[in-house]
């Protein structure tokens, strides 16, 4: 078998070997696992996924075959995850997650479920326990282990009684193997023959109590020989009450819980952060308090709360502040009542601390700060609180928000956020997306007022495209980073391509200037990647630091796969012009998925090639419209759907958006038609400016109608 080696250091799971995995292998490739000693003593899973293919297998001596079917794949480039995990009974410890390159292989379809669960897994290890194949003595050992680790609980014997009862026949045992014969008896008389009786049907029900004591059974025969009835009595098996804890001090948090916040008083005061009220200033701090300073020359009052009707409940409650018992002689007081200002309570420098009834729901309150005339306060900070008085601890504490207030705060966040979810579109494509310096991406931002990151290049393939933006990343191996700011070279053309983590190659059009994927990181360090005029790719890190050598593949993150691959984005895929590395439309459809895989973000849309006739692109339509549905958006089937007078065809959607007549026009020595090339399923060449590429209005027209359809799809608001 092919061996594919990992090493489990603590949770750190890493692949050790580089042996190739072809698809559609089956049974021939061995996982084999090293773990670090955290690993000792557990229970071990492999978990294999690929998409929405999830398979466990059990490893019997760190080791399992690698399950065929995750292997399955039309002849493509695919890919697959693997972690570990396991558990003694106490703990669970997991790994991290490996990727692991599926290189394509000979299409051989299978359909029968090979690799059996983890239910099957475990039923064949009883298996192997009723044939004897493991030792009574560890089966022994594993299960006192176990009980001492996990105590039975107190049993509800109505439960129990009723499980017995409909399980009995389920309950009852295979027949055991013969035992050893005994010695032989003396011979007893000659007794008559008797007829052959009929094979016994036993039947079996218990009955548990709850009764606490010394555990009992007490089983009873009933029925006949034939059929006899056995029912188990289990009593004393419920454990003794056990003795009551010490009772601990009531923390105001405890209270908190039963009642309710600790400090009732929420800090959006009547009277607002700051006010002057005869000559007494008052300013509201930011943890609830206020702080006064003057001297009043008449009744000065600051309004806490003003016929605040859904503030308090009926009950009973405290008013405090601790900080007027250091105010002696100021005149000050704070006092709370109804709305004509029955007073309710008043607290000053000599009584800090009252309580006070509100007898119904729905009372106007009102709370004050009260200094008479001639009293005078030298910048006194004031902390009032109002709790239950049921809560006799009169430490402060600033006011918390409560449950409905805090689910008011959150769907207030959601409402907002879906009003405008979105922060930017990253648009990944060829020149059609770049395009010089006004595109339908430039458009489309216009409309939807998001920001678009275009990630265009001009002349490059679908699986180029792919590898910039991480879905199939590039990799670089067997380089050594100077310490200097000195190029290093890590591809050439005369190769191929740069090497991708999945067997493709890819051939970035990167300048200097290239800012979509400048600056890249390799091994953590940043730097500039540049194609040269030699044809030969190179990496120049950004600053000097200590010679990094890797002898490991390695990845090449782009800029705009580090910084623009967000959750809260949207992504635009528009590839596959120049090409994809071969005719098969389900090649291309796959590296759009692994881009969507890639991708944090939600939403995300598709677009169709513009070139061609209706014909020619039938199959890759109806293809990539099963695939993603009505986010797949053909640029060709809107620019050149045909508009119909009288059955005859007299123009198109992209000529009529733009208000033009179909005519004429040549290109390169060849003069097309508009209403021919509409007849045909060809975007007419009036609205091109040579056969591939969108005048400006072409690219209004496409920025609208994208604008227009991510709406439909409740992508944009």
């Amino acid at each position: 078998m092919i061996t594919l080696n990992f090493g489990v250091e603590g949770q750190l799971l890493t692949r050790q070997d580089e042996n190739t995995v072809a698809a559609n292998s089956r049974l021939v490739h061995l996982c084999e696992f090293t773990f670090s000693s955290e690993w000792e003593g557990r229970g071990k899973v492999a978990t294999f996924k690929k998409r929405n293919l999830r398979l466990n297998v059990i490893l019997d001596n760190d080791t399992c075959v690698l399950p065929p079917e995750i292997l399955q794949s039309e002849n493509k480039i695919d890919v697959f995850e693997l972690s570990v995990c396991g558990a003694d009974g106490n703990s669970t410890i997991t790994s991290t997650i490996v990727r692991v390159p599926i290189l394509a292989g000979t299409w051989d379809p299978f359909t029968e479920e090979i690799t059996p669960t983890l239910f099957e897994q475990i039923m064949a290890k009883i298996d192997e326990i009723e044939k004897g194949e493991v030792s009574p003595e560890l089966i022994y050992e594993a299960v006192t282990e176990y009980m001492e680790a996990h105590p039975l609980e107190p049993i509800i014997a109505d439960d129990v009684a009723a499980y017995f009862a409909e399980h009995a026949e389920e309950l009852k045992g295979p027949k055991g193997d013969t035992g050893a014969t005994g010695p032989q008896g003396a011979t007893g008389p000659q007794g008559p023959k008797g007829d052959n009786g009929a094979t016994p049907v036993i039947s079996a029900a218990a009955t548990v109590d709850n009764t606490t004591g010394t555990p009992a059974v007490n089983v009873t025969k009933t029925g006949t020989d034939a059929a006899p009835e056995f029912t188990f009595a289990f009593t004393g098996l419920k454990g003794p009450k056990g003795d009551p804890g010490e009772p601990g001090n009531q923390s105001v948090w405890e209270v908190q819980g039963v009642l309710g916040a600790k400090n009732l008083l929420s800090p959006d005061y009547f009277d607002g952060d700051s006010m002057i009220n005869h000559a007494i200033t008052y300013t509201k701090n930011a943890d609830g308090s206020i702080t006064c300073n003057g001297t009043a020359d008449n009744y000065s009052k600051y309004y806490i709360k003003k016929r605040a009707t859904t503030w308090l409940k009926a009950g009973t409650y405290t008013l405090s502040c601790a900080e007027l018992a250091d105010l002696t002689g100021s005149l000050i007081s704070v006092q709370i009542g109804t709305n004509d200002f029955s007073r309710l309570a008043s607290i000053s420098p000599s009584t800090p601390s009252a309580n006070f009834t509100v007898a119904q729901d729905g009372l106007a309150l009102t709370l004050r700060i009260w200094i008479d005339t001639g009293g005078t306060v030298d910048n006194a900070t004031l902390r009032p609180m109002v709790r239950y008085a049921a809560d006799t601890d009169n430490t402060y504490h600033s006011y918390a928000k409560t449950n409905k207030e805090l689910t008011d705060e959150v769907n207030g966040l959601k409402a907002n956020a879906y009003l405008q979810p979105y922060e930017g579109i990253t648009c990944w494509g060829d020149s059609l997306t770049t395009d010089s310096a006004y595109s339908w991406a430039t458009r489309l931002g216009e409309l939807s007022g998001l920001t678009i990151f275009n990630a265009g290049t001009g002349g490059e393939d679908a699986q180029t495209i792919m590898a910039r933006q991480g879905g199939d990343v590039m990799q670089v191996n067997n380089i050594t980073i100077p310490a200097t700011t000195t190029p290093v070279t890590i591809g050439a053309r005369n190769n191929g391509g740069i090497d991708t983590e999945l067997g493709r190659k890819a051939d970035p059009t990167i300048g200097t200037a290239t800012t979509h994927a400048n600056p890249v990181m390799i091994a953590n360090i940043e730097g500039t990647m540049r194609l040269t005029n030699t044809g030969e790719w190179t990496f120049t890190r950004k600053i000097a630091g200590e010679q990094v050598v890797i002898d490991r593949p390695t990845a090449i993150r782009t800029k705009f796969d580090r910084f623009y691959n967000s959750y809260n984005d949207i992504m635009i895929i528009f590839m596959g012009q120049n090409g994809w590395g071969s005719n098969d439309v389900n090649d291309l459809i796959n590296m759009h998925k692994l881009m969507i895989d890639h991708f944090k973000g939600k939403e995300y849309v598709v677009l169709g090639l513009s070139s061609g006739t209706a014909a020619n692109r039938a199959d890759y339509e109806a293809a990539m419209k099963e695939s993603f549905g009505r986010r797949f958006i053909s640029i060709r089937e809107y620019l050149a759907h045909p508009i119909y007078e009288n059955e005859q065809i007299v123009s198109c959607y992209g000529l009529a958006d733009q208000g033009l007549t179909p005519g004429s026009i040549e290109y390169d020595g060849v003069t097309y038609n508009a209403l021919d090339e509409i007849a045909q399923g060809i975007v007419p060449h009036q609205l091109l400016i040579d056969n591939v590429h969108y005048t400006e209005g072409t690219k209004v027209v496409i920025g609208n109608m994208l604008y227009k359809k991510m709406q439909e799809l409740n992508i944009l608001a």
